[in-house]
């Protein structure tokens, strides 16, 4: 054959898999808590209910501290001013759109 073989030369595809691989294990390398063997672990239908049962109230009490955090509460509030020797001038301004003047009386 006229073209040249490359040998022991990665492809890009396996170069992006090979990086991807080397990024996750470099991941587990900073995992705190070792694994258990399997010889160690005892599963039952008990524990998987509990783990369901709690993963679901975990579940719900994290939407529900969202949609507190996300919710708007409005205050309001009314104070009266003590501290005032004076009397307060209001002004009120009400308009009628649809009465004549003689027929509005205050």
């Amino acid at each position: 054959s006229a073209s040249i073989r490359r040998r022991h030369v990665q492809s890009s595809s396996e170069q992006d898999e090979s990086s991807a691989g080397g990024a996750l294990a470099t991941l587990k390398h900073f995992d705190v808590y070792n694994k258990v063997h399997d010889d160690y672990v005892q599963k039952s239908k008990t524990g998987g209910i509990v783990t369901v049962i709690t993963s679901a109230i975990i579940a719900m009490l994290l939407l529900s501290e969202i949609q507190a955090f996300l919710s708007v509460e409005v205050v309001d509030s009314i104070t009266v001013d003590t501290r005032i020797n004076q009397k307060l001038p209001i002004g009120l301004n009400i308009t009628f759109p649809h009465l004549r003047c003689d027929e509005v009386s205050v």
